[in-house]
This record gives C-alpha cells, structure tokens and sequence, in this order.
C-alpha cells in the first residue's frame, strides 16, 4: 500500500531515491531548477556511472541550469511542453507528488505525496514508470548520454514476455514488468475468478509465488494436487508445505553455467519453466474443482 509522505518524508525520500538506485535515477518536473542539495547527490550518483533522467517542461531551461546539468555526464534531457506532473523514481521505488526541484519548495512550501514501491505496488508503480515513458515518447529527447534507459528502449522484462508469447502464444497470462536492471517479471495467472496467482519472476534468480496471500483452503488441496515431477531434471523446485512460498530456482548446472549463456537461451530456460507451472497450476486446479464436484 503506498505511503503518505509530507514535505520532510519527501525530501528524504528523494535523496534515498537518488542514493539507493543500482542503475539509473528518473526525475520528472515541469520546472528543472536543481537545489545544491539534490544536485550534490546527483553529482554523486554520476561519478558512480548511475544515468540520470531529466524529464521537464513549462519553460526551456535556462542558462545557469543548462550549465549545472551539462557537470553531470551521464544525462537523458527530455522536454514535454504540457508536463505538470512531478514525480522521482529508481528502479524500484517512485515518488508522486507535488513537490518541484527547486530550492524554494523544500525550504517554504508544504508538499504532500506518496511513496509507492514496486514490490508491493507492482502494478501502481509501473503505471506510473510507463505514463513517464509515453510523456518521453511524445516529447523533445534534447539529450541522449545513454541510449539503453528503460525509458527509451524496452526492458528486459519486456523482451523476455515478446520471447514468452511468441513460444508460448494464447498463454492468458496477464504482464505487468518492472523497469531496470533488478528488472523482475511481474506476472498474473488467472486459474479460477478471484483471486489471481501473482507470480513474480526474477531472470537471473527464480520464479516465485506468494501462496500465503491466496485462499487457505484451495491452497492445502493444490499443493497435495500439484505435480513436482516435471521440475525435478531441469529445475530447483521447492513447496514444502502449503504455507511456503512457492518457489522454481536454477539447476547447479544452469546455475553455474549461467553468465555464459546468451541471453536467447536464459529467455528460453525460464519462458520452459513458466510454462509448466501455468500449466501444472491450472490443471491441479481442475483437478481440485472436479474432486468437490464429485464429492458435493
């Protein structure tokens, strides 16, 4: 659930936004005036190779700006005459808010906000990621210092469910990706009305699902239901109780074989694991529905 932030939180928020970032910073605002505060930490997220995204509006940006921002070699300038919104993201966590850039917001005005993180608010946050990158699409790129941003070009996510669906067409998974280089695969599997199996899918790591969020009680008759024997050659599985997460890790083989492999194979090795826990899930499912069925 995301949470509400006042005008300190925000500011504090943002410098971990800034600080705790693996790859890249994205910072949206009609107005790019940058405190000394917020560009010393930039500053020092530049010398640490981190891209930083500017996404501005309102007005060109003026001289003594232009000379700030050109310090920092590692930029993305991006102007959307319409933009109003403010908001400040990393891989995963965002900020929205109604807080500007500018020294005179921290020091004077009261802000309000909300921090939404992309673990628990997957969905929230890459509505909010992918709203930022439709106002970049539709917009002016004034500068261009690292072509891969997320930003610009597909995630990894993304890439991975072209990869997925076209193997594996009519799949009925429904996507939501989560942008950067942690780049998890966020995914919905509908195996009966409600609720959903939310799977999350980490690509160097593991395929997971959270069973304690789901019904207790088809939860105890899937895990006795469901087949683990289609995992065991080519995969880690492991479902000890119904209480435990569910989760499918790599081989020690794969594992330790992994960084050679191209990226072609590691989408292949994953897209094969999915798709028969989808399967498995659906069909433990029906088997399930059919034994209540028969015993009502």
């Amino acid at each position: 659930m995301p949470e509400f932030l006042t005008t300190n939180k925000i500011i504090y928020n943002l410098e971990k936004i800034i600080q705790e970032s693996k790859n890249e910073i994205t910072l949206v605002s009609p107005f790019l005036r940058l405190s000394q505060n917020i560009f010393n930490r930039l500053s020092e997220a530049d010398a640490q190779g981190k891209t930083i995204n500017f996404v501005y509006g309102k007005k060109e940006i003026t001289n003594d700006q232009k000379e700030l921002v050109g310090r920092l070699k590692n930029t993305n300038l991006f102007y959307s005459e319409k933009l109003h919104a403010k908001c400040y993201f990393n891989e995963s966590v965002a900020i929205l808010t109604s807080m500007n850039l500018y020294e005179f917001s921290e020091r004077d005005n009261l802000e309000m906000g909300f921090l939404v993180e992309c673990t628990s608010d997957a969905i929230l946050y890459s509505e909010i990621v992918n709203e930022v990158r439709t106002i970049v699409k539709n917009g002016k790129k004034l500068k261009e210092s690292n072509k891969n941003s997320y930003l610009i070009n597909k995630t990894l996510s993304e890439q991975f469910y072209d990869y997925f669906s076209k193997k594996y067409p009519n799949n009925g998974l429904y996507f939501q990706p989560a942008p950067g280089p942690i780049d998890n695969v966020i995914l919905v599997i509908k195996i009966n009305e409600s609720p959903y199996f939310h799977i999350s899918l980490n690509l160097d790591h593991r395929i997971e699902i959270d069973t304690r969020v789901y019904n207790k009680r088809m939860i105890e008759k899937l895990f006795l239901e469901f087949n683990r024997d289609e995992f065991k050659i080519n995969y880690r599985f492991f479902w000890d109780t119904y209480k435990d997460m569910l989760t499918i890790y790599k081989s020690i083989a794969m594992r330790d074989a992994w960084n050679s492999l191209d990226l072609a194979t590691q989408f292949d090795y994953f897209a094969e694991a999915l798709f028969l826990l989808v399967k498995e899930l659906k069909r433990a499912y029906a088997k399930v529905k059919e034994k209540e069925e028969q015993s009502s």
